[in-house]
């Protein structure tokens, strides 16, 4: 919507300068140059400049590969396959799915998860970006089950990013959320923080640290992640992510790699 308006408006000008130019050119006798419209960008190329939300009417399906070592002591480490896609309903506004698929040591679903994100930027200064995303999630088993074995959760995130100058930016997410477990209830509270560098257009770096609270059921987890996404053209990302789930405790040697892509439609 917003291109449309940015091409009405950028097109009425060019042809109301080219207007001007003929009239002046029908006194002076001079040839008045030729129109030219100039079609604005519609999705940024660098992750740095990025939304928060997709374009109107742009769908993204993303797919990876998820490799989980769980310890080097053990045999069943876990390999999965998550499928995603989101849908950018109107300005602001994207609506999506997604959900694993673990095809060993046997074949499960894990999460099933709904999301709405809405996007704030456009109230902030350039360099800031925000917004508001609710998830719902839905174990369809015991695996994959990133609220901690819960029967049913309700997520509420803010995830915030601020650029400091054209290649270094601060991120950061905030969040919590309400989940159903046998015999108790639990809230989940968590806080991660990090940088995101971006050394060219199409190269994406990203490390964060955070701490999970799960209130009730007396857990917390410190999560490590690092992510690099390369842009191979305008429309298609690929990424490789390593991350420890929690450095905390017994988790300290739970290792999870994904590889994938997300490639972006529009209509």
């Amino acid at each position: 919507m917003r291109t449309l308006g940015a091409l009405f408006i950028s097109t009425t000008m060019v042809l109301g300068s080219a207007g001007a130019a003929r009239a002046q050119g029908g006194e002076g006798g001079g040839a008045a140059p030729a129109a030219q419209v100039v079609v604005p960008s519609t999705y940024p190329t660098a992750e740095i400049d990025r939304p928060f939300a997709l374009r109107p009417l742009v769908i993204e399906v993303r797919a990876g590969v998820i490799l989980d070592f769980l310890s080097m002591r053990r045999a069943d480490n876990q390999f999965a396959v998550k499928l995603e896609a989101g849908f950018g309903v109107f300005d602001d506004l994207e609506a999506g799915i997604s959900a694993p698929l673990m095809f060993a040591p046997e074949v499960r679903m894990g999460d099933l998860q709904f999301y709405g994100l809405y996007e704030l930027s456009s109230l902030l200064p350039d360099s800031l970006f925000l917004a508001t995303r609710l998830d719902f999630v839905i174990p369809l088993s015991d695996f994959y089950s990133y609220w901690y074995g819960a029967d049913f959760a309700m997520m509420l995130n803010v995830p915030f990013r601020y650029k400091i100058v054209g290649m270094l930016a601060v991120i950061a997410e905030l969040g919590m959320g309400f989940g159903l477990f046998p015999g108790d209830d639990a809230f989940l509270f968590f806080v991660e923080g990090g940088v995101l560098v971006q050394p060219i257009e199409a190269l994406a770096l990203e490390l964060t640290i955070g701490a999970h609270w799960l209130a009730g059921q007396n857990t917390t987890a410190l999560p490590m992640r690092l992510r690099g996404q390369y842009t191979l053209i305008g429309d298609l990302d690929l990424f490789f992510e390593t991350s420890f789930l929690d450095l905390n405790n017994w988790g300290a040697d739970w290792f999870q790699v994904i590889i994938g892509g997300a490639f972006r439609i529009g209509f």
